[in-house]
């Protein structure tokens, strides 16, 4: 059989040859090849009394129990995706959140350096102690899960607009900060889900619509291993309890359901021992998935598994070890950051309105600020005197709309796709300048100068914690501006919330 390459060459000077014409990419790199069937946990290294717990709770549940952990439910509360207590077996259920730089859509919480800043950093130590304390305030909200950190994108397309969450595009750089970020998170208790497995590298096209399939990342064994690979299992040696599949297909078959990435190299090569859940609407089938590897669905286990997946199992399509092996998964990462004993009832500090009367529950310490850039001059007030003045304020709704709230009172997004956390938005006689002067570059046409000066905003939610008068932006962000008619602006870049004394 000809090469792709002396085919296409024969083609431009023998036209006869190009009757059968190219129109897959599958010509080129084939399909994923199938890898079945999944791996079963074993409980290996300190996973053992995580394992042993897990599988005698699940010898008392019933298939349809089993079930109920392996797809969210919708619940009143801010948490990303949520799976139900089973109150008769003393679980207390699963809050899964955004993001990889701090809380999202929650109040009195940090909004920590991007990845791309600890990146530039090379500072494995400040990497961790940002782990910590971020997973202290995940912790303190009832996130049993932080969605990040984010080694997917890795960074193959220099403009992409997730960049930012993640460390580098040097697979090493990157592994080595996710390693740390991993270890520090769940020293705190919270599981750190690992995102997006595999490949993920750009925004566009990354679902399916219509009758257009979501983008294929093709790849070959060798720059899987060596690059796109690495950070994976850096994250997986340091242990982290979860993995999240990514939207984007590879090798033309979906990440959520590609057997080859998921049983062959993410459950057999790195001996991966927690569980895989799915990017939220990545989930395309059922049986399939199932069998390939998946082991949670997220934001809700309709319309493919629920009640579904109960009915494959009983009918064999799915084997009952299949899905022993899912809960299993799910309920040794619970033991395994021992979540059983003392930890936060999930989603207690994460109410959904936040404009409505909620409890308050205040995630920041001061141990943080040695983290939290800092800089010159007053330093942070005292501890009553910090919480007196966070309870008096109201933070505005979830975005979009927070730019319309009442002034001093307003929620912006730091970054954009799907992982920014959230910050205090206070206006000033700066920000207004700034604001009258884009809105008249707007009304002029120019419109790219605009919205480079609508990111030159104040944020303060790090310095309003420690009583800092200002703050200033030390790299690119991204910002709702709603009031011009945008959304979201995202800008490739590195977040530092700086105190200007």
């Amino acid at each position: 059989m000809l090469s792709p390459a002396i085919y296409l060459l024969a083609c431009l000077v023998a036209p006869g040859l190009a009757q059968d014409v190219i129109t897959d990419d599958t010509f080129f790199y084939g399909q994923s090849p199938p890898v079945y069937p999944s791996p079963q946990g074993t409980g290996t290294g300190d996973w053992a009394d995580a394992y042993s717990q897990a599988k005698d709770l699940v010898s008392e549940l019933s298939r349809e129990e089993k079930v109920t952990l392996t797809g969210g439910i919708s619940v009143n509360s801010a948490c990303s995706g949520s799976i139900p207590a089973i109150p008769r077996v003393n679980f207390t259920g699963l809050c899964l959140s955004d993001a990889g730089n701090g809380p999202r859509s929650t109040n009195f919480v940090s909004s920590w350096p991007a990845g791309l800043s600890v990146g530039a950093s090379w500072n494995r130590e400040l990497a961790h102690k940002r782990a910590v304390g971020m997973g202290g305030e995940f912790r303190a909200k009832g996130v049993n899960i932080l969605l990040g950190p984010v080694v997917g994108p890795l960074g193959r397309i220099a403009s992409s607009g997730r960049n930012w969450e993640g460390f580098s595009n040097d697979p090493y750089l990157c592994g080595a900060l996710a390693y740390q970020t991993v270890e520090g998170t769940q020293s705190t208790g919270v599981i750190t889900s690992t995102k997006h497995f595999i490949a993920n590298e750009q925004e566009t096209n990354r679902n399916p619509s219509g009758q257009i399939t979501a983008v294929s990342s093709n790849i070959d064994d060798k720059t899987m291993h060596e690059l796109y690979l690495w950070p994976f299992q850096d994250a997986v040696k340091a242990g982290t309890g979860n993995i999240m599949c990514s939207y984007n297909r590879v090798n033309n078959s979906y990440g959520c359901a590609n057997s080859k990435t998921q049983n062959g190299l993410l459950k057999t090569e790195l001996g991966f021992q927690g569980f895989v859940v799915t990017d939220w609407g990545a989930h395309h089938s059922g049986v399939a998935t199932a069998l390939a590897g998946l082991d949670m669905v997220m934001p809700s286990g309709s319309p493919f598994w629920a009640g579904n997946l109960t009915t494959a199992v009983n009918n064999g399509s799915v084997p009952e070890s299949r899905l022993d092996d899912m809960a299993t998964r799910i309920l040794a990462t619970w033991f395994k950051m021992k979540q059983e004993d003392g930890f936060p009832s999930p989603g207690v500090g994460m109410a959904r309105n936040l404009a409505a009367p909620h409890q308050k529950v205040i995630a920041t310490s001061p141990s943080n600020k040695d983290v939290l850039l800092q800089g010159r001059g007053r330093g942070p007030r005292a501890g009553e005197e910090r919480e007196r003045r966070a309870a008096a304020e109201i933070a505005g709704p979830h975005l979009p709309g927070g730019p319309t709230a009442p002034r001093r009172r307003r929620v912006a997004a730091i970054g954009a796709g799907d992982g920014p956390a959230r910050e205090r938005w206070y206006h000033g006689r700066l920000f207004n300048a700034v604001k009258r002067y884009a809105a008249r570059l707007y009304k002029l046409g120019r419109r790219a100068i605009s919205l480079e000066l609508m990111t030159v905003l104040f944020l303060y939610s790090v310095s309003a914690m420690a009583g800092h008068d200002r703050a200033i932006m030390l790299s690119g962000l991204a910002l709702a501006v709603a009031n011009l008619g945008f959304s979201y602006i995202s800008k490739t870049g590195a977040l530092y919330v700086a105190r200007h004394g």
